[in-house]
C-alpha cells in the first residue's frame, strides 16, 4: 500500500508514461528511442498548455 502521495502520483505519472511508449513502440511499430522522444517532445510542447490549469508533466 502507497501512503506517500508524492511516491503515488510518481508511480502514476511512471505508469502513463510507459503505457505511451508501449502504445507508440508496439503500436505503431518503432523503436523505443523513439517513443522516448516523442513523449519528451509531447511533454515540453504541451506543458505550457498544462501549466496553465495547474498541471505539471514530469520527465
Amino acid at each position: 500500500m502507497i501512503t506517500d502521495r508524492n511516491t503515488s502520483e510518481r508511480l502514476n505519472a511512471k505508469t502513463l508514461d510507459q503505457m505511451f511508449i508501449n502504445l507508440v513502440e508496439h503500436g505503431y511499430g518503432c523503436q523505443m528511442k523513439t517513443a522516448i522522444v516523442t513523449l519528451d517532445a509531447g511533454k515540453e510542447e504541451f506543458n505550457v498548455f498544462f501549466l496553465d490549469y495547474g498541471v505539471i508533466l514530469r520527465r
